[in-house]
């Protein structure tokens, strides 16, 4: 059994007698039910009910049941049946359960079985201390557990706008580009054989790259024409993963996020910390003339003029700023992105957006949603905040079809 905390502690030792309907009020309200009247909280006849509620315009009953610690789950069930008994004299929707009790899931899924005249909903010891735990409640806390709250608890929103891409049949198009690469390689070597020397009897000089000049290595034979097809092909196979990045980092746009501070607190040295599972990151890259030819080799350095080839490949140049405080790395096939802030002011304040196309989040399994996890540190607040995971839509598109688009865009210097 894993150690309780304090708010945990709290609710199984509760000492405060009726004052648990309040409390239990409380928590629905926090919780999404509306129109919440108590029946008596302090005793007396209820009618066979602690209180009536809505939620989605169905009307609940509540039923509250807060022993001095953990009893039975005989009990427990004794009392969910006693109160069901008496809220079916309400021809109500549903009865919910409130209870400060510690119940495992095959428990709690027993529990909803009791009846089948009614929904049952069950806020258990967990559930509700979950309730209670949120920044919002430190004042219920304070109140009717007695839980001092030293300062104003973290309550950060972290939000990304986007979506996660993914590829499918790249294997199909790695083909199709080794077809249109060997057609190339196989119409060199057959004009290199079909050339004539020069008539002045000098070596004939073929162009290479702008302006420059190289001599003719003379006809290739088709044992070297088969072999440097062949060796064109290794090479694409072994590289292809590198070249599907190459390829992502050229066609698909990134996210945005946006984190913004929730509460009254000037909040310093704050990191917001998200992993993406079962996904990568890419910085999003423009393309150039060498596209084509970069996409089946990676490695490719197209030759500059007067044959030197260039130092720096600039088409693999990001467009992050100096000073950005998003960064990103992967463990153990995750995307793990964390986000620096100097401060965070409480609102009316904004807070942080990042620029829209901030990172490329790639889908390790196509046509899934990527799962998100985060959490939020603070300088002088020495517990996390974990926020509720959500999840990103991934985009999944047929490689070739992503290809064909952006060389197009390429073609035309669209970006």
């Amino acid at each position: 059994m894993a150690r309780m905390d304090e708010t945990q502690q709290r609710l199984l030792g509760w000492a405060n007698g009726q004052h648990s309907e309040r409390l239990a009020a409380q928590v629905l309200l926090a919780d999404g039910y509306k129109d919440l009247d108590p029946s008596h909280p302090y005793g007396g006849p209820d009618g066979g009910r602690d209180g009536v509620c809505t939620r989605d315009g169905n009307r609940w009953v509540m039923a509250v049941y807060f022993p001095r610690g953990q009893v039975t789950v005989k009990d427990v069930e004794n009392k969910l049946r006693s109160d069901i008994e008496g809220a079916l004299k309400h021809d109500p929707h549903g009865v919910v359960f409130v209870t400060n009790q510690e119940m495992t899931l095959s428990q709690r899924s027993a529990l909803r079985e009791v009846s089948t005249d009614v929904e049952i909903e069950i806020y258990h010891m967990e559930r509700v201390a979950t309730v209670l735990d949120q920044p919002a409640m430190h004042s219920v806390r304070k109140k009717y557990l007695h839980i001092d709250a030293d300062k104003v608890p973290l309550a950060v929103t972290f939000s990304v706008t986007g979506e996660a891409h993914a590829l499918t049949e790249s294997d199909a198009l790695r083909e199709k580009l080794c077809e249109v690469e060997e057609g190339s390689i196989r119409q060199r070597a057959r004009e290199s054989r079909e050339r004539k020397p020069p008539a002045w009897g000098l070596p004939s000089m073929l162009p290479n790259g702008i302006g420059g000049y190289a001599p003719d290595p003379g006809p290739t034979s088709e044992e070297d024409e088969d072999r440097e097809v062949a060796d064109m092909r290794d090479t694409a196979r072994a590289k292809w993963p590198d070249a599907l990045e190459f390829l992502e980092a050229r066609s698909f746009s990134g996210v945005q996020f946006r984190v913004a501070n929730s509460e009254s607190a000037f909040l310093t040295r704050v990191r917001v910390t998200a992993k993406f599972h079962n996904a990568y990151g890419l910085e999003p890259m423009k393309t150039d003339g060498d596209f084509f030819r970069k996409v089946l080799d990676p490695d490719y350095v197209a030759p500059a003029a007067f044959g030197f080839s260039r130092s720096i490949d600039v088409s693999a140049v990001g467009m992050r700023f100096k000073n950005n405080p998003v960064h990103f790395n992967h463990h153990d096939g995750d995307l793990e992105v964390t986000i620096d802030l100097d401060s965070l002011r409480p609102p009316p304040d904004r807070g942080f957006t990042s620029r829209a196309d901030e990172v490329i989040v790639i889908g390790r399994k196509p046509g899934a949603p990527v799962h998100v996890t985060w959490f939020v540190t603070a300088e002088t607040y020495g517990t996390p905040q974990h926020g509720e995971p959500f999840e990103l839509p991934t985009h999944t598109e047929d490689a070739t079809r992503v290809f064909v688009r952006t060389l197009e865009q390429a073609t035309r210097g669209d970006n």
